[in-house]
């Protein structure tokens, strides 16, 4: 709250600030009511019509502008540094930009920041180990780890409504914006394959076995350290795109507690339903524990 209220010249009414903080409003008129007590915010007006803006006149005014200044900064130098990274790989790409989370400010502390990197053809040579060893020493340096991603134009084109969600959010770094190399509609058939399922089938299929995986947990939080060996076991073979996802479950079940991996697995937010796509405790459920599921 207080970095949105920096970054904003002129005051705002709660509503605008919990949406740029992605928090609730509920939550939010309580904490500025906390802040002006405490001097670091002032209102404006009266009402339900009030605005709020930092009190430039506060002593920790000044520090949290310089705070959040010299945050600004290293986020621009980490992302220039992968830029003269990207630019060194030979073959060089054809484009290279952050997804994810990170992307679209969103994520969570230890999440890595998710480089894509778009070559011509899957058989030339993966630039991904190149650039992630590249930037072991910047990870280092930074506390941030980093986790690259290879595309082609034709993984680009058959990407599902999740993945073009991603990707249209993306920060350029190097060539054209991903979004560019998207179609508008998901890829029809592709020759020798079937056409793909409705995505709104695939998402509801997944979100009923998600929810009877919670419903499990509550009784038998084991599961999770089952899910975690399959995580480990598909990571050894999975492509690229799936080896993102698959990570990103492992840090979740290592680190989210019970109660809030429940709510997670049944959260209808683009991250839960993205990864529902990857469900790691699919296959813990028996055969007919998921045609039951799937057929209620």
């Amino acid at each position: 709250m207080l970095r949105v209220l920096n970054e904003i010249p002129e005051p705002h009414g709660a509503g605008e600030i919990a949406r740029r903080a992605q928090l609730t409003a509920a939550g939010v008129r309580r904490t500025l009511g906390d802040l002006v007590l405490a001097g670091i915010v002032e209102a404006v007006g009266v009402g339900p019509r009030k605005l709020y803006q930092i009190r430039r006149a506060h002593p920790l005014a000044g520090l949290l502008a310089g705070l959040f200044a010299a945050e600004r900064e290293r986020v621009d130098a980490v992302f220039e540094a992968v830029r003269v990274a990207a630019k060194g790989l030979r073959p060089p790409p054809h484009a290279v930009w952050i997804q994810g989370p990170v992307a679209t400010e969103e994520d969570k502390i230890g999440e890595p920041i998710v480089v894509g990197v778009l070559v011509e053809s899957a058989e030339l040579p993966n630039p991904s180990k190149v650039l992630k060893a590249a930037l072991d020493e910047l990870a280092v340096r930074h506390d941030v780890a980093f986790q690259v991603i290879r595309w082609t134009p034709a993984e680009l084109e058959a990407a599902t409504a999740a993945e073009r969600a991603v990707l249209a959010s993306a920060t350029s770094l190097m060539g054209s914006a991903p979004s560019e190399g998207v179609p508008a509609k998901a890829a029809t058939a592709v020759a020798g394959r079937p056409e793909k399922l409705p995505e709104t089938y695939q998402e509801a299929r997944a979100l009923a076995l998600a929810a009877a995986v919670a419903e499990q947990l509550e009784t038998d939080p084991s599961l999770i350290d089952r899910a975690r060996k399959h995580v480990a076991r598909r990571l050894k073979t999975a492509s690229p795109r799936d080896a993102m996802d698959l990570e990103e479950w492992d840090l979740l079940l290592r680190t989210m507690p019970v109660p809030r991996l429940r709510r997670f697995l049944v959260d209808t937010g683009p991250k839960a339903t993205r990864l529902r796509q990857t469900l790691p405790f699919a296959e813990i459920l028996t055969p007919k524990e998921r045609e039951a599921v799937l057929a209620g």
